[in-house]
Protein backbone atom coordinates (compact mmCIF):
# COMPACT_ATOMS: atom_id res chain seq x y z
CA UNK A 1 0.00 0.00 0.00
CA UNK A 2 1.37 3.29 -1.03
CA UNK A 3 1.22 6.32 0.97
CA UNK A 4 -1.03 8.09 -0.85
CA UNK A 5 -3.67 4.84 -0.52
CA UNK A 6 -2.70 4.90 3.34
CA UNK A 7 -4.01 8.36 3.70
CA UNK A 8 -7.16 7.60 2.12
CA UNK A 9 -7.93 5.12 4.44
CA UNK A 10 -7.14 7.24 6.78
CA UNK A 11 -9.60 9.82 5.92
CA UNK A 12 -12.34 7.64 5.48
CA UNK A 13 -11.74 6.07 9.34
CA UNK A 14 -11.56 9.82 10.64
CA UNK A 15 -14.69 10.31 9.09
CA UNK A 16 -16.17 7.26 9.87
CA UNK A 17 -15.94 7.89 13.81
CA UNK A 18 -16.55 11.31 13.24
CA UNK A 19 -20.40 9.97 12.10
CA UNK A 20 -20.29 6.63 13.95
CA UNK A 21 -17.89 6.60 16.76
CA UNK A 22 -19.58 3.22 18.75
CA UNK A 23 -19.14 1.56 15.30
CA UNK A 24 -15.82 -0.79 13.90
CA UNK A 25 -14.91 0.39 10.75
CA UNK A 26 -14.92 -1.71 8.00
CA UNK A 27 -11.53 -1.69 6.04
CA UNK A 28 -12.18 -4.54 3.60
CA UNK A 29 -15.96 -2.56 2.93
CA UNK A 30 -13.94 0.23 2.08
CA UNK A 31 -11.48 -1.35 0.42
CA UNK A 32 -14.49 -2.46 -2.43
CA UNK A 33 -15.81 1.21 -2.53
CA UNK A 34 -12.91 2.74 -4.01
CA UNK A 35 -11.47 -0.86 -5.69
CA UNK A 36 -14.97 -2.80 -6.96
CA UNK A 37 -14.89 -5.90 -8.63
CA UNK A 38 -15.94 -4.94 -12.35
CA UNK A 39 -19.88 -6.06 -12.86
CA UNK A 40 -18.89 -7.54 -15.62
CA UNK A 41 -16.50 -9.83 -14.83
CA UNK A 42 -18.50 -13.09 -14.36
CA UNK A 43 -20.20 -12.60 -18.00
CA UNK A 44 -16.58 -12.65 -19.26
CA UNK A 45 -16.21 -15.87 -17.46
CA UNK A 46 -19.56 -17.19 -18.23
CA UNK A 47 -18.78 -16.10 -22.15
CA UNK A 48 -15.02 -18.11 -21.62
CA UNK A 49 -17.00 -21.30 -20.70
CA UNK A 50 -19.65 -21.33 -23.29
CA UNK A 51 -17.05 -20.53 -26.07
CA UNK A 52 -14.71 -23.25 -24.97
CA UNK A 53 -18.19 -25.86 -25.05
CA UNK A 54 -19.21 -24.89 -28.06
CA UNK A 55 -15.67 -25.02 -29.43
CA UNK A 56 -14.67 -28.42 -27.42
CA UNK A 57 -17.64 -30.66 -28.10
CA UNK A 58 -15.56 -33.81 -26.96
CA UNK A 59 -15.09 -32.44 -23.96
CA UNK A 60 -17.09 -32.65 -21.29
CA UNK A 61 -18.42 -29.71 -18.59
CA UNK A 62 -16.21 -30.91 -15.77
CA UNK A 63 -12.86 -30.90 -18.22
CA UNK A 64 -13.85 -27.84 -19.17
CA UNK A 65 -14.44 -26.09 -15.54
CA UNK A 66 -11.18 -28.06 -14.39
CA UNK A 67 -8.65 -26.55 -17.53
CA UNK A 68 -10.26 -22.89 -17.24
CA UNK A 69 -10.46 -22.38 -13.32
CA UNK A 70 -6.82 -22.31 -13.04
CA UNK A 71 -7.16 -19.58 -16.00
CA UNK A 72 -9.71 -17.67 -14.06
CA UNK A 73 -8.07 -17.81 -10.80
CA UNK A 74 -4.96 -16.57 -12.36
CA UNK A 75 -6.28 -13.51 -13.85
CA UNK A 76 -7.94 -12.83 -10.54
CA UNK A 77 -4.19 -13.28 -8.77
CA UNK A 78 -2.62 -10.67 -11.32
CA UNK A 79 -5.54 -8.43 -10.46
CA UNK A 80 -4.68 -8.87 -6.80
CA UNK A 81 -1.17 -8.63 -7.05
CA UNK A 82 -1.61 -5.35 -9.56
CA UNK A 83 -3.37 -3.90 -6.71
CA UNK A 84 -0.79 -4.55 -4.31
CA UNK A 85 -3.36 -6.12 -1.62
CA UNK A 86 -1.62 -8.07 1.52
CA UNK A 87 -2.71 -11.70 0.21
CA UNK A 88 -0.12 -14.73 0.16
CA UNK A 89 0.17 -15.29 -3.61
CA UNK A 90 0.04 -18.97 -3.69
CA UNK A 91 -2.34 -19.49 -0.62
CA UNK A 92 -4.97 -17.14 -2.19
CA UNK A 93 -4.47 -18.72 -5.87
CA UNK A 94 -5.63 -22.23 -4.72
CA UNK A 95 -8.43 -20.65 -2.22
CA UNK A 96 -9.84 -19.21 -5.39
CA UNK A 97 -8.79 -21.80 -7.44
CA UNK A 98 -10.90 -23.85 -5.17
CA UNK A 99 -13.86 -21.41 -5.25
CA UNK A 100 -14.65 -21.46 -8.58
CA UNK A 101 -14.14 -25.03 -9.21
CA UNK A 102 -16.83 -25.44 -5.96
CA UNK A 103 -19.64 -23.09 -7.34
CA UNK A 104 -19.57 -23.88 -10.83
Amino acid sequence: MTSDELDRYFEIALAHFSEKPDEPFNFLSSALTYNPINPTFKDHVLNLLVYRTVNSPSLSEATILQQTAPLVASCIFLDIFRQRYPYRGEQLFYEIEWLLMSNF
